[in-house]
């Protein structure tokens, strides 16, 4: 399994002009899943990493 994080833009940056890199838009989450409404747990990376790969919820 593979995961890529995106980080410092928003959805509509990253996902919102498919023209603009077709591979990422479009191959890769026919591929795969591309999980919208997935939101970060605080303004640290290292944290939100931390909660991606261990489940822990927001407290």
């Amino acid at each position: 399994m593979w995961v890529i994080d995106l980080e410092n833009q928003g959805y509509a940056q990253t996902f919102g002009n498919p023209s603009a890199d077709t591979y990422l838009a479009r191959t890769l989450p026919r591929m795969g899943a591309l999980l919208e409404n997935y939101y970060a747990i605080g303004h640290s990376s290292a944290a939100n990493y931390v909660a991606q790969v261990s489940g822990q919820p927001r407290t």
